[in-house]
């Protein structure tokens, strides 16, 4: 059986799964390019939207 396709959080490494036919994907965020999971997204979008 072969795994279910899926992407790298570039934070934290953890997979997130690409939806299928049969799967729905997981929560995914991406800016410029880059996926990011839940949990990471809120602490990325601060660093990268930060007003000074």
């Amino acid at each position: 059986m072969n795994e279910r396709p899926y992407v790298l959080c570039e934070k934290c490494g953890c997979k997130l799964y690409l939806e299928t036919d049969t799967d729905y994907a997981d929560e995914r965020y991406e800016i410029d390019g880059h996926s990011y999971c839940e949990d990471c997204f809120d602490d990325v979008a601060r660093d990268l939207f930060k007003v000074s």
